[in-house]
C-alpha cells in the first residue's frame, strides 16, 4: 500500500476509535442495490475485481500498473465522448 493511503488508512482508524464509531464501507452494495455484488473498481492506474459475500468484501484480482480505466479513456476519446463528468460514466449512459 502507497505511503498516503497507509497515513489515511491510520488516521480513519484512530478517528474510528477515538469517536467509537465502526468503519463502513459500503460502495457496492448501496449503488447496485444487490445483495451480494460483484465489482470492477477502476481507479487511476489500479483496477479490482471485488465480491461482497459472508458479510465483507474480498478481493479476487487487482492490478497495481495496467488499468481498465486507461482503457476505457482511450475508448472514450475514439468515440470522442466528453471527459465531464468522466469518460466511464459517459460509456454508461451511452449504451
Amino acid at each position: 500500500m502507497g505511503a498516503p493511503l497507509q497515513v489515511a488508512a491510520v488516521v480513519v482508524r484512530i478517528l474510528s476509535q477515538l469517536w467509537k464509531k465502526p468503519i463502513v464501507i459500503e460502495m457496492g452494495r448501496i449503488v447496485t442495490g444487490a445483495d451480494d455484488p460483484v465489482v470492477l473498481h477502476v481507479s487511476g492506474g489500479n483496477t479490482q475485481v471485488i465480491a461482497y459475500s459472508e458479510g465483507r468484501y474480498q478481493i479476487f484480482g487487482e492490478t497495481i500498473d495496467i488499468a481498465v480505466g486507461n482503457c476505457l479513456d482511450r475508448f472514450a476519446r475514439v468515440l470522442t465522448l466528453s471527459n465531464d463528468p468522466n469518460p466511464g460514466y459517459n460509456i454508461e449512459q451511452g449504451v
